[in-house]
């Protein structure tokens, strides 16, 4: 999050000697990206009156007393703000791209193979299969559209289940869908299977899932090489405004899970694709529309003059 927001375009961080040690210069001028770094531990002395001195700062005196167990020392965790630099504020070359990421499962130019992007939708479907979630993408274009219309059009997804059994579950795709907007779209249902369905304790208003969904697709599809393109970040800022009313708490809570959700995708999408493992899961014959309740659904826009409302 704390990159989108300074550099919506950011693919590829380290920071200054990181890029220097693999002879990459940043561009003179280019202004850093403000990170958290990973987190160390710090010896901390709990003083008489409660104040927190780390053992650096702390005094001969209070480290003896410390020492003598007279004053309170704990272990903090302190995580210090970094700078990086994306890869388009160096020198780097196309040609040196490869070898800076060995273990991404997708070429850069995914958007431009359409080999890569079948293998990526396919291993999306598995992971899919392995949460016991059916994908069905051909026979449900007229289910959607029934879906209500919101101010982002008309949906072109959506995560379903069951009413009376809820171990039913099912993924729906519009079958018109682009090759990219399949893979991003899949990745949304994915995160709102992972976080909200009904057996979940994610009791959160429709406008939190959907920043959730949308964050975590946001970082497998960045993660596969395909961009996601201006529409996800509108589409984030257009739910995440109602963040800003949550305490500081849920807000951690509530980004923390989106990239719990995200990261167990992009983990599996590695160990498979590093195999070349493809797999289409069988799907399921759809439950009648009358026993299935929409539990979330992408509304991302799709082009189209339709002024039909909820």
């Amino acid at each position: 999050m704390l990159i989108q927001l300074q550099n919506p375009k950011a693919t590829l961080l380290k920071g200054y000697k990181q890029w220097s040690a693999d002879g990459i210069q940043v561009n003179k001028g280019e202004k850093g990206i403000k990170i958290f770094g990973a987190p160390t531990n710090l010896k901390t002395i709990i003083a008489a009156n409660g104040e927190k001195i780390r053992w650096s700062d702390a005094t001969p005196e209070q480290k003896q007393l410390a020492n003598n167990n007279q004053l309170e020392v704990r272990s903090v965790k302190h995580y210090p703000v970094e700078t990086v630099f994306d890869v388009r504020q160096t020198n780097a070359t196309a040609a040196q791209l490869p070898s800076m990421l060995p273990n991404r499962p997708i070429d850069l130019a995914t958007d431009k193979s359409p080999k890569h992007l079948d293998v990526a939708y396919k291993t999306l479907l598995k992971f899919a299969d392995k949460l016991k979630v059916p994908v069905i993408d051909q026979g449900v274009d007229e289910q959607i559209a029934k879906r209500p219309m919101t101010w982002q059009g008309q949906a072109k997804g959506a995560f379903v289940q069951s009413k009376t059994n809820k171990d039913e579950k099912y993924i729906l795709l519009r079958s018109a869908l682009t090759p990219t907007d399949k893979i991003h779209t899949l990745a949304h249902e994915i995160a709102h299977a992972q976080l909200h369905s009904l057996q979940s304790q994610n009791n959160w208003p429709t406008a939190i899932k959907e920043t959730q969904a949308e964050l975590s697709s946001y970082v497998i599809t960045k993660n596969l090489g395909i961009e996601p393109g201006e529409k996800s970040v509108d589409y984030i800022a257009g739910w995440s405004k109602n963040l800003k009313a949550l305490e500081g708490q849920n807000t951690g809570k509530i980004i923390s899970q989106a990239l719990k959700a995200s990261t167990d995708v992009t983990q599996y999408l590695s160990d498979n694709l590093s195999n070349g493992e493809v797999r289409q899961p069988k799907t399921t014959k759809l439950l009648k529309p009358d026993k299935l309740a929409v539990v979330e659904q992408n509304y991302q826009a799709i082009n189209q003059t339709s002024t039909r409302h909820m």
